[in-house]
């Protein structure tokens, strides 16, 4: 029949009847909390029935007599079990477990062999005692049921283990003590410890059956698999060096045995120091290699930040023991999350830490900043600073596997995660702006394009007659424009304009006043003063912007010469003749684009045969060299003066070449825009 309830929540309920606070943990730890409870209920029958057994078999006469002697066992078996050693192993799911072991069997399995079932009490004495001590140095309940589990369980795997090695040992004639050691005796004593540790070792199997079964830990039955591994690999040794310490002691004395004893805590100190180095070497020479690993990845990955969350849960895992880690940028992205059930980490941290919060870590116990309760183990944080601002733009945080080592020693691996990380999204937001510039320099291409195609493909032809135009913009687009319009009556029409800003809006500003000029100069033929009128009352009408724009506008009768002009604030054009000054066609009116009823005047001029006309922007005028002089009108005129004589290309060219010449350097500040009109000279 299929079962729709789950089994978590089911036990929940029973759970708390015993540990009222569980239903206020976090999901995560209720699960670890519950999967604590089972087994305390797992155990506790086992270690009460091994107790009982244990009871049943223990000679107290042989206590009162050899007090003395058990004292000493007890006090060896609390120190060699204080120099523990252990090892780290990785479950399938990225997560760490570990186990510990000591050489405590060598002597409690050596007492076993020498006094019986009584020497078992050595082993529960010493779980009690060790218990109580991690009792009171575990502030926190969850750690403090996982503590009472494996003592729990500790006690009925030693007292039901020995208990049934001892019977088995007996049925097959082993004597307690052993009178003699022989090959014989002694590989009935192996096999006696053999059938012990595999009891103690079996009585795991169940458990993380039951875990998995509850759904409390999924992948615990592949960790209990390395598990029991270490425990036969490790504990065996100790189990045979035990047999040995039995036969000294029944062939010497127990001066050997001591003497043996002392060379066993040297090995245990030697065994837990080395462990000890080699977790700390395997976890600095860890973090370097997946560092460089996932730089090597973060190179070879596309520059933009998607393939940076990929990259992070392929390396990162394997860089710490962690029980959880979290990396969130200020932005509220989760770049990771491991074990990805777990439930988002508080976002008082994330506050604290992007503040201005520097690289810090907590043992168990100690006060967090953020928000003022103990850890609930140790942890440590670290900012991901931005490049640009040093101000975090993320962050690290790390809750360690367990207390091996100081929390601090994660300190330069977690920094050197978080400089990694900050590169990459620096890295994502270069490529990010270069993406958007080229983007950017494509369409101001593209507009550059379309705008020069408003100006005239080819000038117009006129008998008697030269004509030279040539724009120079300073940016990508331009805000001057020029044209020359063919009009009824052999007339043409002049124009040369320049919008008051730059850029884009300049640029379509522009094209809005060329079409505007236009449009009307081929309605109003020959009045120059109408068409600035009707195109400065449209563009009001249509553009609503603060933008304005001078314009220089004649209609010239190339039959007689006439030139009828009118101008709209731009700098004036000079008229250039054989004999005489230059005369200046001023100004006779204000800009476009300024006030809606302004009107223009219109005046005459006569081009004569030999006369220059140069009309320009004052980004001629205004040209800049590097110690900030302008060009101004009067090198204007010196260079068309020097140039009279020539073509209307050649005096547009030479003058362009003067301004370029006097900038040096200096950058172009402003757009250029020079039109000539030379009348052949008769």
């Amino acid at each position: 029949m299929p079962r729709h309830d789950n089994p978590p929540d089911r036990l929940l309920g029973l759970a708390r009847r015993v540990w009222p606070a569980l239903a206020t943990l976090d999901e995560p730890e209720r699960r670890r909390g519950l999967s604590e409870v089972v087994g305390l209920a797992y155990s506790l029958p086992l270690a009460l029935a091994g107790l009982a057994w244990l009871s049943a078999a223990t000679d107290a006469g042989l206590l009162l007599r050899e007090w003395p002697i058990f004292a000493l066992l007890a006090g060896l078996s609390a120190l060699f079990s204080y120099l523990s050693f252990f090892q780290f192993f990785q479950r399938p799911a990225s997560s760490y477990d570990w186990a510990s072991s000591s050489l405590q069997p060598i002597v409690v399995v050596s007492a076993v062999l020498l006094f019986g079932p009584t020497a078992i009490w050595l082993d529960v004495a010493t779980e009690l005692i060790s218990g109580a001590h991690a009792w009171r140095r575990q502030p926190l309940a969850i750690q403090r049921w996982n503590s009472a589990r494996n003592r729990v369980f500790n006690i009925a795997a030693s007292t039901l283990g020995f208990l049934a090695g001892l019977a088995l040992y007996r049925r097959l004639g082993g004597q307690i003590p052993p009178p003699q050691l022989t090959p014989a005796s002694g590989a009935l004593a192996l096999l006696a410890v053999l059938v012990a540790l595999a009891i103690q070792v079996g009585l795991f199997g169940p458990y993380a059956l039951l875990l998995r079964r509850l759904r409390l830990s999924g992948d615990l039955a592949s960790g209990a698999l390395q598990y029991v591994r270490f425990v036969v690999v490790v504990s065996l040794p100790p189990f045979a060096f035990a047999i040995l310490a039995a036969a000294v002691y029944l062939q010497i004395g127990w001066g050997a045995y001591l003497f043996f004893m002392a060379g066993a805590l040297l090995a245990s100190l030697l065994a837990q120091r080395l462990s000890g180095a080699a977790e700390r070497s395997g976890r600095r020479s860890g973090e370097l290699a997946q560092l460089e690993r996932l730089g090597r990845a973060l190179i070879a990955a596309p520059p933009d930040a998607l393939a940076l969350p990929a990259a992070l849960a392929a390396h990162v895992p394997a860089m710490f023991r962690y029980e959880q880690i979290e990396i969130r940028l200020a932005s509220g992205q989760t770049l990771l999350r491991l074990p990805e059930r777990t439930a988002p980490v508080e976002g008082a941290l994330w506050s604290w830490l992007f503040a201005g919060a520097s690289a810090s870590s907590y043992a168990l116990g100690d006060r967090l900043p953020w928000s003022e309760r103990p850890a609930r183990g140790a942890l440590a944080v670290a900012p991901i600073a931005g490049h640009a601002t040093g101000a975090a733009i993320g962050g690290i945080y790390l809750a360690l596997y367990s207390q091996v080592e100081a929390p601090a020693a994660v300190l330069p691996a977690l920094q050197s995660l978080a400089a990694q990380i900050a590169s990459a999204l620096h890295r994502a937001e270069e490529h990010a702006r270069e993406l958007a510039y080229q983007r950017v320099r494509q369409e101001l291409d593209l507009a550059a394009q379309i705008q020069a195609s408003f100006l005239p493909a080819a000038l117009p032809v006129a008998a008697g007659w030269q004509f030279a135009a040539a724009l120079e913009p300073a940016r990508q687009t331009s805000g001057d424009f020029y044209d020359l319009i063919e009009l009824p009556g052999g007339r043409l029409g002049l124009l040369v304009a320049d919008v008051a800003d730059k850029g884009t809006g300049a640029a379509l500003f522009m094209a809005l006043s060329r079409t505007l000029i236009r449009t009307y100069a081929l309605e109003h033929p020959a009045e120059p003063e109408v068409v600035l009128r009707d195109a400065n009352r449209r563009m009001l009408a249509d553009a609503h912007t603060s933008m304005f724009v001078t314009a220089f506008y004649g209609v010239l009768e190339t039959a007689t010469g006439r030139l009828a002009y009118a101008s709209a604030g731009h700098n004036p054009p000079y008229l250039l003749s054989l004999c005489g000054e230059p005369r200046r066609l001023g100004r006779t009116g204000i800009p476009l684009g300024i006030e809606a009823g302004a009107a223009w005047q219109s005046c005459a001029a006569t081009v004569r045969p030999g006369d220059t006309l140069v009309l320009y922007t004052d980004g001629v005028s205004e040209a800049q060299n590097e110690r900030e002089e302008f060009f101004e009108e009067e090198r204007l005129l010196a260079s068309v003066q020097g140039s009279r004589g020539g073509s209307a290309q050649a005096i547009q060219a030479a003058l362009l070449a003067a301004v370029r010449a006097f900038a040096g350097a200096a950058p172009q500040s402003d757009d250029i825009t020079v039109m000539v009109v030379v009348r052949a000279a008769e």
